[in-house]
């Protein structure tokens, strides 16, 4: 029997998301919690090209060390993230960062390094972090020196972080 001829029963939406990442899985369970809460039926596939499901975001043993590949940070002071882990039953799965560790580490020549003191978004938030790390060359230190003494671009389209780097 269609909707057409029993209205009370819906028609079950189909939904395909194309990629297993962070963002699929999230649209994934969003999508089942209001087919749950409206009473709508769906059915949700979700493809992944790739080998496993989390896109860029995975944990890997590497050199004895324990390292979070993809997203840089768990921002928690907003409550969205956390709210989805408590609903998907992960809350008591999350781990916070020690306050002694509490920084960003890069592996250099096979070695954790930390990055500049208050380095975000490619901006460090002082010169002394930038000039005593390892991690930037002394040619890459001169350079960066000069940048305030740089002209203007002239093309004010928006530029790749790629082309940027």
């Amino acid at each position: 029997m269609s909707e057409a001829e029993n209205p009370d029963q819906p028609t079950t939406l189909r939904i395909a998301i194309v990629g297993g990442g962070l963002c699929g899985l999230a649209a994934a369970h969003r999508l089942i919690e209001l087919s749950r809460e409206r009473g709508r039926p769906c059915d949700v596939a979700v493809f992944e090209a790739g080998s496993q499901f989390g896109g860029l975001v995975q944990t890997k043993r590497m050199h004895g060390y324990l390292v979070e590949m993809g997203a840089d940070n768990f921002i928690t002071n907003k409550p969205a993230a956390i709210n989805l882990c408590k609903r998907i039953g992960l809350e008591g799965d999350l781990l916070s960062t020690d306050a002694t560790y509490r920084r960003s580490l890069v592996l250099y020549r096979g070695r954790p390094c930390a990055v500049p003191e208050g380095f975000q978004l490619l901006t460090p938030a002082s010169i002394s972090s930038i000039l005593t790390s390892p991690l930037f060359s002394l040619s890459g230190k001169l350079r960066m020196a000069l940048e305030p003494f740089m002209p203007k671009r002239k093309n004010v389209e928006d530029e790749s972080l790629a082309s940027f780097v």
